[in-house]
């Protein structure tokens, strides 16, 4: 009997992924006629404790769990982990609700609110820019 281990990039979220993934597993359980068995669980490097605010920034990845906190305290632990200022011009009390792991800097851009811009320096001899600024501020 094989096994097999399916993994995919998403931008869903612990929750909304993982009642995709349970409903696929009983469609090929019916379908294929296979068992399957959904391993739930935080698999990530992300702390199994709910804190308020997780980041972590290793190897140009960036994870953040973040659970109904300011935008502007979220966008701070960032840059602080990140290693680079942090600009508040204005503060929008706009509350964030966001989970993912191992996103690039740009990634993760994409996955925060228009409000938070994200500077980065273009190395064209390489893949990565350098970041160099975090700014919230209200969008245009």
């Amino acid at each position: 009997m094989a096994d097999l281990n399916l993994r995919r990039e998403h931008n869903l979220g612990l929750a909304r992924a993982r009642k995709v993934a349970l409903k696929w597993a009983e469609h090929v359980e019916k379908k294929l006629e296979m068992e399957c068995t959904l391993i739930e669980g935080d698999t990530e490097a992300a702390p199994a404790i709910r804190e308020p605010v997780w980041v972590s920034y290793a190897g140009n990845r960036l994870s953040i769990q973040a659970h109904n906190q300011p935008l502007s305290y979220v966008l701070a632990q960032v840059a602080s982990k990140v290693g680079v200022p942090f600009d508040l011009r204005s503060d929008t009390d706009e509350m964030i609700d966001i989970e993912f792991n191992h996103y690039t800097l740009e990634q993760a851009m994409r996955s925060l609110p228009p409000s938070a811009r994200f500077y980065v320096r273009n190395d064209f001899r390489g893949p990565e820019g350098k970041p160099l600024r975090i700014v919230s501020q209200k969008p245009n």
